[in-house]
């Protein structure tokens, strides 16, 4: 869900910040600000999300070493970048330094897990993330479709909210996900009892 969320927030665009926010102080300028940052963002967040999946098969293992040194390397790398790209970037730099050093940390963390032949379920995982991705994008040309009609922006958000969502399900449902969802509709109710 993390995937879709960060495109969908992407493909909503400035107006849905400036729903949001934009009022008194917070002006056009903050909004165009703001919206950067939540694009640089948006993939740290999926970035984080792997990072977060990829660390397990080292914990599965009694492995700590491995997942601190990747914290290390990441923040030695976060530390750098952030000197480097806050001068001619702004905040806009700090949010890529960071965004960066996370994306290495995830590329880092695969090859550590290949090289450590941990089982990823590489095939499923696979198949998962792309048919997320596909569907992702067909949302995002759905939402990106409507923002062309040029509508207030209540109706627009309000439209592009809900095609995009169903959008999203049905490219997902299309691609092959019934299982997934399936899965995930048995494992909420066991999760209501438990709490």
């Amino acid at each position: 869900m993390i995937l879709p969320g960060a495109v969908g927030l992407v493909a909503l665009g400035p107006s849905a910040v400036a729903f949001l926010l934009q009022r008194g102080a917070f002006d056009g300028d903050a909004t165009a600000l703001v919206y950067t940052l939540l694009v640089i963002f948006a993939i740290r967040l999926v970035a984080e999300t792997t990072q977060d999946i990829l660390f397990l098969p080292f914990y599965a293992g009694h492995n700590t070493r491995t997942p601190m040194w990747v914290a290390i390397g990441w923040m030695l790398v976060n530390v750098t970048l952030s000197y480097r790209l806050v001068g001619p970037f702004g905040i806009q730099g700090l949010a890529l330094a960071s965004t960066l050093a996370v994306v290495l940390a995830v590329l880092a963390l695969y090859a550590l897990n290949r090289t450590a032949d941990n089982q990823l379920g590489k095939g499923a995982l696979g198949l998962s993330l792309g048919r997320a991705l596909l569907a992702s994008l067909g949302m995002a040309t759905v939402v990106l479709a409507i923002r062309g009609l040029a509508l207030a922006t209540l109706p627009y958000l309000t439209l592009a909210i809900a095609a995009g969502g169903a959008a999203y399900m049905g490219c997902f449902l299309l691609l092959g996900g019934r299982a997934e969802v399936a899965q995930l509709a048995l494992a909420l109710p066991s999760r209501r009892r438990a709490s």
